[in-house]
C-alpha cells in the first residue's frame, strides 16, 4: 500500500477553490490560537466539515483543531511560496498518483489509484477528490500527464492565456437559476440570481459590488458564495451524503 494511505491522508473533496480561499482569508488577519466554525459563518455546514478534514489532512490544524507550525508559515509567506508549499503538500501525500503523472498515465489510471491508494469507492466522491488533486496540482504550477482530465481555471487552477476567441451568444441560463445583470453610470455591476427550490420555493441574491475593487481574497470568497447558492437547488433534488 502506498505511503500516503498508510500516514492517514484523508483525500479532501470538496471544492478547492473554497479550500484556497479560506487559507487566503485566514492569512490575511493574525491567525487565532485554534480554528473553529465562527471563522467559517459563510460556509455551509457540510463545507465546514470538508474543510476541518482537509486542514488537518494537509497537516494545518492539529487534532483539537490547534493552529501548528504548517498553517503558521503559509499564513506568513508570499504568493510564490504559498505555491510552494502546496507543491510539497501535494507531492508528500498525493505520491501515487504523481507517479502516474510521471508515467503518462490516463484519467482512467489516475481513477483506479484512488480506490486503490484511498480506498475511495463512491463515484461522486471520487470524482471530487480527483478534482481537488488535479486543481491543487496545478494552482501549485505542478506539471501533470497530458492525459488527465483538464480543470477550469475559474475552479481554482491557474488561468492559462489562449488567445482571442470567436465571440459567442451568450447561452440562456438553466431552468432553476437566472441571471440578471445591469450597470449603474459608475460601472458598478448589479448582478441578481434566482434558484428554484422547488415545493419550498426559491430563493433570489442580489449584488452590487464594483468587483475589480475588491481584495483578491474576498473577490474569490464572494465568488465561493455564488457557486454555493448556484448548487442549492441540485442539493434540494439529491440530498448531499457526507462521509467524514
Amino acid at each position: 500500500m502506498d505511503k500516503t494511505a498508510e500516514s492517514g491522508f484523508k483525500p479532501p473533496y470538496l471544492s478547492f477553490q473554497t479550500f484556497w480561499a479560506f487559507l487566503l482569508l485566514l492569512s490575511g488577519k493574525p491567525l487565532p490560537p485554534a480554528i473553529d466554525r465562527s471563522l467559517m459563518d459563510t460556509k455551509s455546514g457540510s463545507d465546514q466539515v470538508y474543510l476541518f478534514s482537509a486542514l488537518r489532512s494537509f497537516g494545518l490544524i492539529g487534532p483539537k483543531n490547534e493552529v501548528i507550525r504548517r498553517l503558521q508559515d503559509f499564513a506568513t509567506a508570499t504568493e510564490a511560496e504559498r505555491k510552494r508549499m502546496l507543491g510539497n503538500w501535494v507531492l508528500e501525500n498525493y505520491s501515487a498518483q504523481m507517479t502516474l503523472s510521471v508515467e503518462n498515465a490516463t484519467e482512467a489510471q489516475l481513477s483506479n489509484s484512488f480506490t486503490e491508494v484511498f480506498n475511495i469507492t463512491g463515484a461522486d466522491t471520487k470524482r471530487k477528490a480527483i478534482t481537488f488533486f488535479l486543481h491543487a496540482a496545478r494552482m501549485a504550477g505542478i506539471e501533470l500527464s497530458p492525459h488527465f482530465k483538464a480543470t477550469r481555471s475559474g475552479s481554482g487552477a491557474p488561468g492559462v492565456s489562449k488567445g482571442p476567441k470567436a465571440k459567442k451568444a451568450k447561452p440562456k441560463p438553466p431552468p432553476g437559476d437566472t441571471v440578471d445583470k445591469t450597470h449603474d453610470r459608475s460601472g458598478q455591476g448589479v448582478e441578481t440570481k434566482k434558484v428554484d427550490l422547488g415545493a419550498a420555493g426559491s430563493a433570489t441574491i442580489t449584488l452590487n459590488v464594483e468587483w475589480l475593487k475588491l481584495p483578491t481574497p474576498i473577490m474569490i470568497e464572494l465568488r465561493a458564495i455564488l457557486d454555493q447558492f448556484d448548487g442549492l437547488a441540485e442539493q434540494v433534488a439529491k440530498p448531499l451524503n457526507v462521509n467524514v
